[in-house]
């Protein structure tokens, strides 16, 4: 099946570069479509650096969620293209080897979480999440016990063997590097250089 999600009255052209399925929309998509459902979200002759769902689209890729088609032309108009995602569907969690038998949901799916932003940090030639971007994305409110959990939850993973971390050289003010050990990125690393050793 086909979706064709950019195709109404109410879009907006994003720099005038191309017709972009609001992000709310793409989002609501996803939600009632199944598994390899076909979305054409944007249609035009580039698509624009900073856009909501350009930025969705790209993250749902990182997370192995949707997976890019080949860009076809617009049959409607020369000199267009069309851009589409197939959805894969949520994968089943891979943090789950770094669970303990007592945790509770929400530790599950903070371990979760915090792996998936290493991931996409990984991806995409990032720095590793720091302590306090990772609080902040758990909802957790600013503090030093917020950035002690987030620092408890990248060594659960570590000991999970989902991700090694390293030190950054002694004196520098950088965040370690952490390397995705299985499932999707294996063997990519976070920017950044290390010392010898983990965290």
């Amino acid at each position: 099946m086909m979706g064709r999600a950019a195709q109404d009255p109410g879009d907006t052209f994003a720099l005038e570069l191309a017709l972009v399925t609001p992000a709310q929309q793409l989002r609501e998509w996803y939600a009632g479509a199944a598994d390899g459902h076909v979305a054409q979200y944007a249609v035009g002759v580039a698509l624009p650096r900073q856009n909501e769902t350009i930025d969705l689209v790209r993250t749902w890729v990182d997370e192995g969620m949707v997976v890019h088609l080949p860009q076809e032309r617009d049959r409607h108009q020369r000199g267009r293209f069309c851009w589409r995602i197939r959805k894969l569907g949520r994968p089943s969690p891979s943090p789950c080897a770094a669970g303990h038998a007592g945790d509770c949901d929400a530790t599950l799916a903070q371990l979760e979480t915090v792996l998936a932003m290493v991931r996409r940090a990984a991806s995409r030639g990032e720095r590793c999440p720091s302590r306090s971007a990772i609080a902040a994305e758990l909802g957790l409110k600013p503090s030093d016990r917020s950035r002690q959990r987030a620092g408890y939850l990248l060594r659960r993973l570590q000991a999970a063997g989902e991700i090694k971390l390293r030190k950054p050289p002694r004196g520098s003010q950088a965040g370690p590097v952490a390397t995705i050990l299985r499932g999707r990125g294996k063997g990519r690393s976070t920017k950044g250089e290390f010392a010898k050793g983990g965290v």
